[in-house]
């Protein structure tokens, strides 16, 4: 009987482990999303590929802080921009 718990508890795990890795390629399709539709990537008409790198890769840093941005405002009652912007990127919005 006992190993029947420890095989339970271990499938148990594995199951946990399978959602977290399913929860994160979400996160991953929010990202490509954001990057896609909020920052119209698809749309830059850039002549070389290393224009095209460094522009993506500026636009992916802004996707991520446009999704933190959401999450946060939906898990944090209250959250001050302080959280994410300095005084001086506060006082130039």
């Amino acid at each position: 009987m006992v190993f029947a718990d420890e095989s339970s508890h271990q499938f148990l795990e594995e199951a946990k482990q399978i959602v977290k890795y399913y929860l994160l390629r979400w996160r991953i399709e929010d990202l490509f999303r954001v990057l896609k539709n909020g920052c119209r990537v698809e749309d830059l008409r850039l002549r070389s590929a290393v224009q095209l790198h460094r522009a993506v890769t500026i636009h992916m840093v802004i996707a991520w802080r446009l999704m933190l941005l959401t999450f946060l405002r939906r898990t944090v009652a209250n959250a001050s921009p302080k959280m994410m912007f300095t005084e001086s990127q506060i006082r130039a919005l």
